[in-house]
């Protein structure tokens, strides 16, 4: 039985739960989060919230890289990527949510990270492709996103009176009143106008320890993203691997903005299969593979156009792409009897090609990519017939 859409009155249900464990948690262990660095206190809200979510039969990542870098270079995280009701569909809704410590000393700073978390959930329907939290990104369509900012603060407890009229961070939260010292005024007013719209509370700790008490504060969004736009997208993406086939000849067996598992080995990703062997011994085995490097970095050189980044920013983000040109290395190192580093000078040039050709096709890009999002999947016979008509309508 299908269950009904979640809430935010939900998220939020779910959210006060955890935030209650976390509490006696606090009590039981006489303490335990006024002390520890950040990293840590931080990571046990996560814990807590993620038990609530994975009791009600969620699935939970903790962690999440934004990115997929195959440099191993630093990447982006989100706290904690909820993927609520994961049953099979056609598309996603998520909780992303970040957690984050005030301290007496380090408030101005930790509202500048809320903000910046805030920035970054809110933007989830502006990012690139590999830029969303992974499981996410191209594999499936993701139609809502719920965002919670989760702020643990630890605070005297004359300051924070069980009525919450005090003048402590936790009631400035809830009432947006008068603020608490030692903040930056413009930085909370930026704050304040950000959670102002924003469902919010807060829950307080009976227990205090050396004078201090702990209260955690939440505020929650939701935003609807586009369908049509995340497969449009991804029709962008494999569109430019298509023409770029096109172009230079290279058949392409079919197109798709699903993924083909009974493909994933020899498709990039499943949704584009590049027929480019079976020319083998129609043309040098060096210009064949040049090539076939071309159609393979497509995709990145089309991203990077988009998203106004380096061709090596969005290519490091396309894993699939990248295990498609090793398999054309290594064609090209079983047919040369050579080395990887003989193939160099093939795959620059590839690169090169493709960003030529990219760029003097955008047009046809999008027009293919407009189609094949409506269509979905475009075989051989059809993409054939789509290139005649377009170029009657369009030219070369």
């Amino acid at each position: 039985m299908k269950r009904p859409p979640i809430t935010t009155d939900d998220i939020e249900n779910l959210i006060r739960n955890g935030v209650d464990t976390l509490l006696r948690q606090h009590e039981y262990s006489m303490g335990y989060l006024l002390g520890n660095d950040d990293n840590i206190v931080e990571t046990n809200i996560v814990l807590h919230l993620g038990a609530e979510f994975i009791a009600k039969g969620h699935a939970v990542w903790a962690e999440s890289p934004f990115k997929n870098d195959l440099s191993e270079k630093s990447v982006n995280h989100l706290d904690l990527l909820v993927d609520l009701h994961p049953e099979p569909s056609e598309s996603a809704t998520l909780l992303l949510a970040e957690a984050k410590r005030i301290l007496k000393g380090n408030g101005t700073a930790k509202v500048i990270e809320i903000i910046n978390d805030y920035q970054r959930l809110v933007a989830w329907s502006d990012l690139g492709l590999g830029e969303r939290p992974m499981f996410f990104d191209l594999n499936m369509p993701v139609e809502r996103v719920f965002g919670a900012l989760v702020v643990l603060l630890a605070e005297e407890s004359a300051t924070a009176p069980a009525d919450g009229r005090g003048s402590s961070f936790a009631d400035w939260w809830e009432h947006l009143g008068n603020q608490p010292t030692g903040y930056d005024t413009a930085r909370l007013n930026e704050l304040g106008h950000i959670v102002k719209h924003m469902k919010r509370g807060v829950k307080r700790s009976r227990f205090t320890a050396d004078g201090l008490r702990l209260a955690v504060a939440y505020a929650l969004f939701e935003k609807q993203c586009s369908i049509e736009d995340s497969d449009l997208v991804i029709a962008k993406h494999e569109a430019a691997h298509v023409v770029v086939a096109w172009r230079l000849g290279l058949p392409v067996r079919f197109v798709s903005i699903e993924e083909d598992e009974t493909n994933r080995e020899t498709a990039l990703d499943g949704r584009t299969l590049c027929d480019w062997t079976s020319l083998f011994g129609t043309t040098s085995n060096r210009t064949l593979c040049t090539n076939a490097f071309a159609v393979a970095y497509a995709g990145a050189w089309l991203d990077a156009q988009i998203r106004g980044c380096s061709f090596n920013e969005a290519y490091e983000n396309l894993p699939t792409d990248s295990r498609s040109a090793e398999v054309i290395r290594s064609k090209l190192m079983e047919w040369e009897k050579v080395d990887s580093t003989a193939t160099a000078a093939e795959s620059k040039a590839g690169c090169d090609l493709a960003q030529r050709v990219v760029e003097a096709q955008m047009s046809r890009i999008e027009r293919l990519a407009n189609t094949l999002s409506s269509e979905r999947l475009m075989d051989e016979e059809t993409l054939k017939g789509w290139f005649t008509g377009d170029v009657a309508a369009h030219g070369v």
